[in-house]
């Protein structure tokens, strides 16, 4: 199943859908989420192989498809149109407003800050409240 595509060390891709990767033999592997980006090493590369030598790095974007369901990973950085979440992914959401958010706070100008929180709420709207009540 390796295609001339399968990228090798050095290479960028970025990821579609949250996606489990091991760094390496020795190592922990981490979750990529859906608009990250990972620079592959030699240790990633062999760390993705399956005891028969097959790689899901192996596979195009049909064939992710077929596997998964959808795309979960592609080559070089993220495209414009991939949001870092999914609409019906809060906790991606979340994640990504609060990045927004700190992105927004560290503004100095206080018209410019005040221009991307409402950037921020217009995209966002207003956070979740974590308490609720009894009836």
């Amino acid at each position: 199943m390796t295609s001339k595509n399968t990228p090798a060390a050095g290479d960028l891709i970025h990821f579609r859908s949250s996606m489990s990767v091991a760094l390496g033999e020795s190592t922990d592997g981490r979750v990529f989420h859906r608009g990250e980006e990972l620079v592959l090493t030699a240790d990633i590369i062999e760390a993705s192989k399956d005891r028969l030598g097959n790689s899901w790095l192996d596979l195009d974007a049909s064939e992710q498809v077929k596997r998964y369901g959808k795309q979960v990973w592609g080559h070089g950085p993220v495209p414009d149109d991939v949001d870092f979440y999914n609409g019906g992914d809060t906790a991606s959401r979340d994640i990504a407003r609060i990045r927004t958010r700190d992105a927004a706070m560290a503004i100095s100008d206080p018209v410019q800050r005040a221009a991307a929180w409402e950037a921020v709420r217009a995209e966002f709207g207003t956070p979740a409240t974590s308490w609720s009540t009894s009836s």
